[in-house]
Formats: structure tokens, C-alpha cells, sequence
């Protein structure tokens, strides 16, 4: 059997620990060979990776998937005015290639990242409302070893 796609295995981690009840991710076949026709999932044309992710005000609920942190093309990830809770995941640190991150208006808690691609990030969009704190990580974590 074909392994999956790290791209869909990441997103349907995602998808299976979040609430979802608008049905805003139906769309989201784990059986295709990418996420490239999802909605709310934009890919690369050559590479058939997801480059953005845009789950904006769509009213998930639930744990932030540290499996993101695999996404290694991700440029964009939106995922503001939800309902996330839990921290934001020390993996996403994996995420060399993102240039936007919005993970704000949501209920997240803990150490927000601010190494590697995420020191360029402006904290307001990561921390509103301010549960989330900026805290330099350790070593090995901004290394994206745990």
C-alpha cells in the first residue's frame, strides 16, 4: 500500500481532532492522491504541496494537530477567529518555508515559538486574545528536535 501523502496525513490529523460544525472541511478526502482540491487548501502547481492554508472564522474547536509541524512547503497558515485551544505546538518550529502565521482570536494558551520562521511573525497575530506568551525556546526545540 502507498503511504500517504505528508500533506493530507498532517491536514487530517488535524481535521479528525477539531470540531467542525459547519461541515467547513467535508471536502477533505483523505482517499485522493493530494489535498490540492480541498477547499480552504491552496497547493503548488509543480509540486502538488500545500503552500496555504486559510481556515479563517469558520468556527473549529479543538486542539491545534502538532502533525502541521510536516507541512515542510507551508508558506501561509491561517487558522484566526476560531476556536483552538491547547498550545500552539513546538513541531510547527519544522515550518521553515512559513513566511504568515495568523493564530490569533482563538483560545490558545502557552509558549508561542519565536524561532526559526516564526521570529519574523508579528506576535498580534499570534496571541489575541494574550494567553499565549513569547518566550525564547530552548535549543534543542528551535532546532525542531524534542
Amino acid at each position: 500500500m502507498e503511504a500517504m501523502n505528508p500533506d493530507v496525513e498532517a491536514l487530517m490529523a488535524l481535521r479528525n481532532g477539531l470540531q467542525d460544525p459547519n461541515g467547513e472541511l467535508n471536502s477533505w478526502d483523505p482517499d485522493l492522491v493530494d489535498a490540492c482540491t480541498w477547499s480552504r487548501v491552496v497547493c503548488d502547481d509543480l509540486t502538488r504541496r500545500v503552500i496555504r492554508l486559510y481556515l479563517i472564522q469558520l468556527n473549529l474547536s479543538g486542539p491545534f494537530a502538532p502533525e502541521l509541524g510536516k507541512m515542510e512547503h507551508l508558506h501561509y497558515l491561517r487558522l484566526d477567529h476560531n476556536r483552538l485551544t491547547g498550545p500552539v505546538p513546538n513541531e510547527l518550529l519544522a515550518l521553515d518555508k512559513l513566511a504568515d502565521a495568523n493564530f490569533s482570536n482563538n483560545k490558545l494558551c502557552g509558549i508561542i515559538p519565536t524561532s526559526g520562521s516564526f521570529e519574523n511573525i508579528p506576535q498580534h497575530t499570534l496571541s489575541s486574545p494574550p494567553k499565549l506568551t513569547r518566550r525564547e525556546m530552548p535549543f534543542h526545540l528551535r532546532q525542531g528536535r524534542l
